[in-house]
This record gives C-alpha cells, structure tokens and sequence, in this order.
C-alpha cells in the first residue's frame, strides 16, 4: 500500500507530477490516506483523466467545486481533466483507495482517429461529462466500476500484456461511461449537439490539413461558422483553442514518425505542418519535455 504520495501542486493548483512513461501515459497506485503526513489531499487538478474508487471497507470523502462525494466499498468517481478536488478521510473509517490517471491518448487510438474525434475530444473537459458518480450497489454502474478495477489489477501485477489489458479495460470503461450519460439524462440540448456536430467538422478539417499552413479562419470556415464564434465553441466543447489542439496534434503525428522512420528532425517538421525546425522542436520540447531526438532515442534505446 502506497503512503507516501502528498500532491505536488504549481500556483494554479495543477498536479505536477507525470504518470506513466512517454510510450505509456498511465499509472494506478494504491494509496492510505490516512497514514500521509497531511491525512488529506488539498485542492488540486490533473491533466490527465482521473478515476479514485474506494477499497473494500474503506470511506473516503472527495469534494468538487459542484458537489461533495461519499466513496465506500468499491464506489468510483470519474473526474475529467481540470476538474479541482480535493480528498479526506472519513474520522474512524480506513480510508484505503486506489488512483488511476491515464492520458486521454490512452483510449485514443492513434492521433486523428475516428475513435478520438467521435468519443474522445468532443467529451474533453465538457461540463455534461466533468465528474461522474457511480455506485458499486447499482448494477450498470458495477460493470463500468469492474474495468477500472480489472485495468488497476494489470498495471500492479505488469503481467504480460498489462498495458494492453489496462488499454482494453479503459476503453470499455469509457465506453460504458457514454452509454450510462446516455441512459441516465437524456439532457444534451438542441444547441449542444449542434456544437458537438461543429466542433467534430472542425477536427475533421484539421486531421486531414494538418500538414498544410492552415489557419484559424481555415478551421472555422470548415464548419461554415464565424473565426470568433468557432474558436469560442471549440474551447467550450474541448477545453482548448483550436490553435493548441492543432498544435497537440502535429505534436502526436510527429511522435509516429519520429518512432516509425528514420525522418531527419526538418523532414518531420515539414510533414507535420510546422513552419520550420526550431519551431517544430521548441514547441515539441514545451508539450513533451524532450527535445524530438531525445525522444527517439530514449525509446529506440529501451
């Protein structure tokens, strides 16, 4: 059991730590809460998508900007990235938990992918999909509940093939997640799947154009909507300016070709719609915290 794991905040209160590897983004850890130092979490937020379930006969409590959460035997909260919360343990109870945070990539197949642009980025920091309850006592929710628990199994035990169980394990959970949205609200407005439908033109666009020097009126204009009124829908929909996420995406088309050929850095950057090397390899730097060639040639090396 893990007990040393106090949360490592910047001055906007993100979570600084890095899980996982480059080549694996992910990590799950078991966590006693309260033998920390601190006996609680302050408030803080991940980049990553996050997913907290208490142990059997353990309670923890988490609270969040809209509500305040009560987890015992096996009860999950899904949280998406941005989402503050804090986590405390509950006088008298054990408070054993298990954390999993996994890049989004993770249940992304591969940059551009129809699964990324049709169950993915469109529910990125959306308010709808922000923070999701379930009950390890309702049924539909036990099911969803069984894949997280089964993806944090394979990545203690690093069996054979862990990543790829924990992979197929989130992609089901997420999978089940869209569906349990589905069948609990049915509240998704007329005017938020027409910004869905938009939002999905626009990445459209930018999978098939990224190479090119596109801009955003370019962006935009693909789903026949103003600059101004795009961008601001994309970001409410993603959570991030259509510049940044094209700018992601390069990055993550970037990263195949840097693993799959043997591309000189200017060759890649070409490929990849940067304007040039420099620029290709500061932005790079910025996102992934190595340089394009440190990169290579850390995984060329394992």
């Amino acid at each position: 059991m893990q007990t040393n794991t106090d949360i490592i905040t910047d001055k906007n209160n993100k979570d600084v730590a890095n899980y996982g590897e480059m080549g694996f983004p992910a990590e799950s850890f078991e966590i006693c809460l309260s033998k920390t130092p601190s006996k609680h979490y302050s408030i803080h937020w991940h980049d990553v998508l996050h997913v907290q379930y208490a142990q059997k006969g353990s309670m923890i409590k988490i609270n969040t900007v809209k509500n305040s959460y009560t987890l015992k035997d096996y009860d999950t909260l899904f949280l998406n990235i941005g989402v503050l919360h804090s986590v405390d343990p509950i006088e008298g109870k054990e408070s054993n938990f298990v954390a999993t945070n996994f890049d989004r990539r993770i249940i992304s197949s591969f940059a551009g992918s129809y699964i990324e642009q049709e169950w993915v980025m469109p529910f990125i920091r959306t308010d709808s999909f922000s923070e999701i309850m379930l009950r390890y006592n309702i049924p539909e929710h036990r099911k969803i509940i069984h894949h997280f628990i089964n993806a944090h199994k394979a990545y203690i035990k690093k069996e054979y093939g862990y990543a790829l169980i924990f992979t197929a394990e989130m992609m089901q959970a997420w999978r089940l997640l869209h569906y349990q949205k589905l069948m609990s609200s049915r509240k998704t407005s007329f005017k938020e799947s027409i910004d869905l439908i938009t939002v999905k033109q626009m990445l459209t666009f930018i999978s098939e154009n990224y190479s090119q020097d596109i801009r955003l009126i370019d962006i935009t204009n693909a789903a026949n909507i103003s600059r101004s009124e795009g961008g601001k829908i994309f970001k409410n929909v993603t959570g991030q300016t259509p510049f940044i996420y094209l700018q992601r995406y390069r990055i993550d088309k970037s990263i195949e070709l840097l693993l799959n050929t043997n591309d000189t850095m200017g060759s890649i950057a070409y490929e990849t719609g940067f304007c040039n090397q420099s620029y290709f390899i500061q932005c790079f730097k910025k996102v992934i915290g190595y340089t394009p060639r440190e990169y290579r040639n850390s995984i060329t090396i394992k």
